[in-house]
């Protein structure tokens, strides 16, 4: 958190990035206005700013604010920060053993997920550009090589009409 705090969100704030709060010139105690589709327009009291994160988004609202404004779809990702505990660990990984499409992660291990999904997406671009590669190989060898048939055919006729094969000594002479 850059300014504000956490604890605003239990009173239905809105949490923005620092880079959001910059572009829309937004400050702790602002408001904002608002329009959801379930609900209509609101306005929303900025609670907090923090650092801007990719995996975090532009805006947070509390878990009860976002029930009340959309229908009841679960999020996606839940963050909680147990400064390395393993005790809070083993609590949040027991609490959610009982759902067994929930996926219990350190950060290091999302990240890791993040890194082997982008590396496998890559593989595939190189494994495609790497047959890229061997189809314009083919098209060369076989361009080089018609070439070479039609040449000697060239040559066979321009033979056969009476042309004579010339050697470098004989150049200039009949």
């Amino acid at each position: 958190m850059t300014s504000g705090t956490p604890a605003a969100l239990a009173r239905g704030e809105l949490l923005i990035d620092s880079t959001t709060a910059q572009d829309k010139h937004l400050a702790v105690g602002d408001t904002a206005p608002a329009r959801f589709a379930l609900t209509g327009p609101a306005t929303l009291r900025v609670g907090g700013i923090y650092e801007a994160s990719a995996l975090i988004g532009s805006y947070l609202v509390s878990s009860q604010f976002f029930l009340a404004h959309y229908t009841a779809r679960p999020p996606a990702a839940l963050l909680l920060r147990t400064n390395g505990s393993t005790a809070a660990d083993n609590a949040v990984t027991s609490a959610l053993a009982r759902f067994p499409n929930v996926q219990v992660q350190t950060g290091a291990q999302s990240e890791q997920a993040q890194v082997s999904s982008v590396n496998q997406i890559l593989g595939l671009v190189y494994a495609l550009l790497a047959l890229a590669v061997l189809i314009a190989l083919i098209g060369i060898v076989t361009t080089l090589m018609l070439s070479v048939f039609e040449r000697t055919r060239e040559i066979g006729l321009l033979r056969a009409v009476g042309m004579r094969a010339s050697s470098p000594g004989r150049a200039g002479r009949r």
